[in-house]
């Protein structure tokens, strides 16, 4: 309990724990452990295997590193539960950002941060030009220290103890009983604050800056947030050769997140979404949003907002191909803007289903809102399309070489 863990660990992951036999380690119930700059490239904080099963809570991890999986790598029928954590700057050179699941593992979040991951960057929590402020202990005016990081609300609280049980009684002031900033600093863990370092190009995580989930894993995820994550491909989540299980994300926002090609990318796995906000992320091409090839995703209740992607994209929210299935209900999408449809692409799908939904002020080449083409079914019922732009064909709804096109009470 509220410690800080740092490390630049070289020969592996600072903690393996892989289950031989009947033997297996068991951590419970963490609180308030702080695992920031652990790893380089090739290790990283965890690798869990063979049915291990891990329940963190209250935890912080910062910029961390490894190959794969950046905080978190886990293979063969792991379960990992995560609540009140949080999770920032951590890249893997490959492969999810934070966590890499493959073989069955099973991931449950909540009430969680993920921001930022996906870059292997320095953070920096404080300004240089900070370092000759000065603070009292009589007046406990140094807790103006935390205001510089607030941002952070785990490392705030977390770091205000620290120094005061475990700093400040050691620390020599001079005789108006005030001391430096940089003098504090120089006694904090090495990682516990980082100072501004200058940077070139940053490394970017290649695909999922958040999550990878293969071979039958699954993520379900709840009441979080998922901000400003980074990758070449899937700035967020992807999902690949997962169909027997579902992906599950609900009542969780995700926004501002970059990449060259989606925000989530499942490629033959079945995702849901419910009542989840996905707004102003962008990519360069393909969707803002979903990228999903032979895949299902059923969206309910959820908003879809200010998506964007480059000149050689398709769609600004959702993107489907090659045997997929869309199903939206009671959903937005509002101010996509694809190079061809606004909001929504369905290539070569099985089935595209929009019912009691609202499409509003999308923009795109060709389908301002819907463009379908070699769709075996497209279905709208109780749909509002209002103020969305082609800038060739069909303001609203654009179909090709489809074998059955319903739109009905819209």
């Amino acid at each position: 309990n509220n410690a800080f863990i740092g490390n630049k660990n070289l020969l592996g992951p600072l903690f393996r724990f892989i289950q031989q036999g009947s033997f297996s380690f068991w951590l419970r119930s963490y609180s308030n452990i702080f695992m920031l700059h652990n790893g380089e490239e090739d290790d990283g904080v965890y690798e869990l295997a063979n049915g291990e099963f891990r329940d963190w809570r209250s935890m912080y991890f910062h910029n961390t590193s490894s190959s794969r999986g950046g905080v978190i790598r886990a293979t063969s029928s792991v379960t990992i539960r995560i609540e009140k954590c949080e999770f920032h700057g951590n890249y893997a050179k490959s492969n999810g950002g934070v966590i890499f699941a493959a073989a069955g593992t099973t991931i449950t979040s909540s009430d969680s941060v993920f921001q930022q991951n996906g870059q292997k960057e320095q953070l920096s929590l404080l300004d240089s030009t900070d370092l000759d402020w000065k603070f009292s202990t009589s007046n406990e005016d140094f807790l103006g220290l935390f205001d510089e990081i607030s941002q952070f609300s785990l490392y705030t609280d977390l770091l205000q103890t620290y120094v005061r049980n475990h700093i400040l009684p050691s620390l020599k002031f001079d005789s108006r009983n005030q001391i430096t900033l940089a003098t504090l600093l120089s006694e904090l863990p090495h990682s516990a604050i980082s100072l501004p370092e200058p940077q070139t190009a940053l490394p970017t995580t290649r695909e999922g800056g958040v999550f990878t989930l293969t071979t039958q894993s699954s993520l379900n995820v709840s009441n979080s947030f998922l901000s400003s994550n980074t990758a070449t491909e899937a700035s967020t989540i992807q999902c690949i050769s997962s169909n027997n299980v579902t992906t599950t994300i609900a009542t969780t926002k995700i926004t501002q997140n970059k990449s060259q090609t989606a925000t989530i990318k499942l490629l033959d796995c079945r995702l849901i979404l419910q009542t989840v906000e996905v707004y102003d992320n962008s990519s360069l091409w393909v969707t803002g949003g979903v990228f999903m090839i032979a895949s299902k995703i059923t969206v309910i209740g959820s908003l879809f907002g200010g998506q964007s992607v480059g000149s050689d994209g398709g769609a600004g929210h959702i993107s489907a191909a090659s045997l997929s299935v869309v199903e939206v209900v009671g959903s937005e999408f509002r101010g996509g803007v694809g190079d061809l449809g606004g909001s929504l692409i369905a290539s070569g799908c099985l089935r595209v289903m929009v019912s009691g939904c609202v499409i509003k002020g999308n923009r795109g080449t060709i389908g301002g809102a819907i463009y379908a083409i070699g769709t075996a079914m497209v279905e709208v019922k109780g749909t509002t399309f209002e103020e969305n732009i082609a800038e060739m064909a069909a303001g609203d709804v654009f179909v090709s070489a489809a074998e059955n096109v319903k739109i009905d009470d819209s």
